[in-house]
């Protein structure tokens, strides 16, 4: 059971990647009053921060019992959150200013951050069971900074 929902956690991720990363190349607008944010990320954020938290106790799960499958975790999260920096910050609607445009996290630790999510993930399916471990603190690492992300206007 382990594996379906660990894959699936980061089937769900990298769809809100892929949804962000449209936003950001200009998919999608977002509205002409401040607060107005661009169709579908209300529910697009929420279902991928609840995801955060399911593939937290999926990878603890995964500290006793090995599966590689925990491994595409951390990269999904990592894509997932850069996507979402450069997506358009409704709180300055209608201007078109991005969370990474001078937000409260550092472009730098955004990518910093990417960067070690694909070395988890490359350590995770070598040595499940400790990748694990790893695997889920970084995910609290990413769902903090993603919080601060949106809340540094």
């Amino acid at each position: 059971m382990l594996r379906p929902l660990a894959l699936g956690a980061a089937g769900v991720l990298l769809a809100a990647a892929a949804f962000e990363l449209a936003l950001a190349l200009g998919a999608g607008s977002i509205g002409s009053q401040p607060g107005d944010s661009a169709p579908g990320e209300g529910i697009v954020g929420p279902v991928a921060i609840v995801t955060l938290f399911v593939g937290v106790i999926v990878a603890v799960r995964g500290t006793w019992r090995a599966e590689r499958a925990v491994a595409a975790l951390a990269p999904a999260t990592g894509l997932f959150v850069t996507a979402t920096d450069y997506t358009y910050d409704p709180y300055y609607a209608p201007t078109l200013r991005r969370y990474a445009d001078g937000g409260a996290v550092p472009v730098s630790w955004i990518f910093t951050l990417l960067a070690i999510s694909f070395v988890v993930g490359a350590f995770t399916w070598r040595r499940p069971r400790a990748g694990a471990g790893i695997t889920a603190f970084g995910l609290l690492v990413w769902v903090v900074t993603l919080v601060g992300a949106g809340d540094g206007h």
